[in-house]
């Protein structure tokens, strides 16, 4: 058997290999978590073990769809991911006509990355063959937002939420895809328990920049009246909207379980702004956006929800 690549995720990956070894399979699932916390790589990892060609100790790595699967070339994996800030329709639509035939002999595995970015169109195209799946394929809803999916969706997929790693797991990480032991000290605790972060961040010399962007706006933001100076700096972000988001997701996360660590959350707490308040803008925000509203007008509106009491 291949081992899984993320040693800090085998036990998770045992609960969802479960039904799979055993096969009964499960035909939708939404893989919930930050990004960078191993949700692909577990959704590739589940695909291809149910193409496997091995008998047993499936994935094996060596047969030829697991080799395809390492190549990165394989016709029973599917993945489709925003274009560039949606999922619209015809993507959808495009993406079940693909799986419409049967393969011989094989499954068919889809990965949706982001699938919060679906339009509303694009959910309630694929919540028609969600409610029939067919027995070949299965699906991989990529999310850190699954509420913005629709609740019909929701309720026919099993959720799998993956938690944060630890700072010692990421540093691990880092060292492995060769950063300095001390720059991977540094950077860990940035990453909120996020590898795909820490990695992002480590090979963005501007990351920093960014952030005390963020952080040197929100200390101006105390009523409704600040929107309107604030705005201008958020605009600024405009190519950044998923780091946006992201930090804010975090914040939220920060206040509501009390454990307020970061700079940019500690504002946002003297600030007075609610965890759950600002969890609900974060989420309007994404919503907005995968619905195509200007990004000017959404993040406007993110400061003004941020604002409301619970």
């Amino acid at each position: 058997m291949q081992p899984f690549p993320i040693k800090a995720r085998e036990a998770l990956i045992t609960q969802i290999m479960r039904p799979v070894r055993t096969g009964r399979i499960v035909h939708a699932m939404i893989f919930a978590g930050p990004a960078g916390t191993g949700r692909k790589t577990a959704a590739k990892y589940v695909a291809q073990t149910l193409c496997c060609d091995a008998k047993a100790g499936r994935p094996c790595g060596v047969c030829a769809s697991c080799r395809r699967f390492r190549d990165s070339n394989a016709p029973e994996l599917i993945t489709l991911a925003p274009d560039p800030k949606e999922i619209k329709i015809e993507a959808v639509r495009a993406l079940l006509e693909g799986i419409s035939l049967r393969p011989e002999g094989k499954m068919k595995c889809v990965i949706i990355e982001e699938a919060d970015r679906m339009n509303p169109s694009a959910q309630n195209a694929l919540l028609k063959t969600l409610e029939e799946p067919p027995e070949y394929a299965v699906f991989f809803l990529i999310t850190q937002h699954p509420s913005v999916l629709l609740p019909t969706i929701r309720s026919r997929c099993t959720l799998v939420r993956f938690a944060p790693l630890e700072d010692e797991e990421v540093e691990e990480i880092l060292i492995n895809h060769g950063v300095s032991e001390e720059r991977a000290h540094s950077i860990a605790p940035m990453a909120r328990g996020c590898a795909g972060k820490a990695i992002a961040i480590s090979g963005d010399a501007e990351y920093p920049q960014k952030t005390e962007t963020l952080l040197n706006a929100m200390k101006d933001l105390k009523t409704e009246r600040d929107v309107a100076s604030v705005g201008p700096a958020i605009a600024g972000m405009r190519d950044d909207e998923k780091l946006l988001s992201e930090l804010l997701e975090e914040c939220a996360q920060e206040l509501m379980h009390e454990d307020v660590r970061t700079p940019l959350a500690r504002t946002l707490q003297e600030n007075g702004i609610d965890g759950a308040a600002l969890m609900q803008a974060v989420i309007g925000f994404v919503r907005m956006r995968a619905s195509n509203v200007s990004f000017q007008y959404a993040a406007e509106m993110l400061l003004y929800n941020m604002l409301k009491p619970v």
